[in-house]
């Protein structure tokens, strides 16, 4: 029997040649994988990770978070001098009556993702929005952080 090994993300085949390494992380994605699943098919995994983009300009950062399927009236966000923290719950949705999942990959439960900022920000003036499952928080930098440039006379 062929055992079928990844040869680029999302393809499988019998016929690559065999990497120790690629087989060694396989048979560790399916240890842990394992490690979360109850005996009875369900699945312990109730936190989840959601990925974010933290980007700069010159008078504020912004947070791009991935959060599809979350209510957005599920979302907390909160600033203390140059920390913000987010955080929210993804339902999951396998438990809807008459209704028998065969699979169910997607991540559910609650998350919290922190991000230190280089400076303090106005957090009166911070602003999020939820569209298409992205979470974007502007938040403006304090006048205290902005950079004052100086000019270099010559002569």
């Amino acid at each position: 029997m062929a055992t079928l090994i990844p040869t680029r993300p999302g393809r499988w085949s019998s016929h690559a040649p065999r990497d120790p390494f690629v087989s060694f992380q396989a048979e560790m994605n399916q240890l842990i994988s394992d490690f979360f699943r109850h005996s009875d098919g369900g699945d312990l995994r109730s936190v989840i990770t959601p990925s974010f983009d933290l980007s700069e300009t010159d008078d504020a950062y912004q947070i791009q978070m991935d959060l599809p399927g979350v209510d957005p009236n599920d979302i907390e966000i909160e600033v203390q001098d140059n920390t913000v923290l987010i955080c929210g719950e993804r339902k999951c949705e396998n438990e809807q009556e008459g209704k028998s999942f065969h699979r169910a990959e997607r991540q559910w439960g609650r998350f919290c993702r922190s991000a230190q900022l280089p400076s303090y920000v106005d957090r009166d003036k911070v602003d999020a929005e939820c569209r298409n499952g992205i979470l974007t928080v502007t938040l403006p930098k304090s006048a205290e952080s902005m950079t004052h440039r100086v000019p270099v006379k010559t002569g």
